[in-house]
Formats: structure tokens, sequence, C-alpha cells
């Protein structure tokens, strides 16, 4: 059974929201476009009536829906579909974060969102002092599957 999901007061969930949509990207791969809204975007959300909503206590869960809440309420945006399962056959390939169409065309956006520690004694100069929750995950290696299977 999943645990209910949290409710967050209204001022901090649009702060959540915002720091979501336009942090910037901790990885640029050259050659990719980099997409990023646009500063008009920004003010049309920061200005976004705020309220309080449950939201789904998995942190990528709650990333992307802070993404299609943004896409939802900017008028050059259209959501064509989140969540989609790409299928080779009987086989699930993958899932589309999001994909929407607007300024430029149309996107396919890989949403994610994850917390890394240095290891200590390192001085996090290399990818591989990073480190994911559980001590399991490294930065270096989430990276070249990103690169290499996504």
């Amino acid at each position: 059974m999943a645990p209910p999901p949290v409710t967050v007061s209204a001022d901090a969930l649009h702060h959540e929201r915002m720091w979501s949509v336009f942090a910037p990207p901790l990885v640029a791969e050259p050659g990719l476009p980099l997409f990023a809204l646009s500063d008009a975007d920004r003010a049309v959300l920061d200005t976004a009536p705020r309220e309080a909503v449950p939201l789904h206590r998995r942190l990528g869960r709650r990333f992307e829906a802070h993404w299609r809440w943004a896409f939802d309420r900017l008028d050059a945006w259209t959501v064509l579909g989140d969540g989609i399962q790409v299928r080779d056959g009987r086989r699930t390939a993958g899932e589309l974060d999001l994909l929407v169409s607007g300024p430029g065309g149309v996107w396919h956006l890989e949403l994610a969102i994850k917390f890394y520690l240095c290891l200590r004694g390192h001085p996090g100069d290399d990818e591989a002092d990073w480190v994911g929750p559980g001590g399991r995950d490294r930065l270096d290696r989430k990276l070249h599957r990103m690169r290499t299977h996504q």
C-alpha cells in the first residue's frame, strides 16, 4: 500500500515548484539541446495562484508533477503526454517522462532529480566522489548510464 500524500503550505509548494522548473541543470551533454523555459514563462508561473495540494511522497514523481503543473499554465505550451510507456514487443523499453509542444517544436523531456553527497575526505572533483542514498548509487555510474542508455 502506498503511503498517503503529503501537503505543504501554498508558499512552500510554490517555492518547490519554481525551484524544480527553473534550477539550473546539473549536466549538459554536448550535441544535445538544453531545454529551458523563458523569463516570460517564469513571470507567468511566479504569479500563478498559490494553493496547497496533496503531493506525491516519491521525489521523482513529485518533480515530474511540478513540470506538468508548469506546462499546464503556459499558453504557448501543450502537454502531449506524460509517463508514456515505450514498448519493444512485450518488453517495456522505457518511459517518456514528458512530451510537450511549444516554441521550438516538440520536446521529449527526461526529468530526473536525485541527491548525492560527497564522500568524507574526498574533494568532490571526481564524479565517483558523490554517492546517492544508501551509498550504493554513485554519480559517475548514473551519468554513464544516462549517456549510454537513455
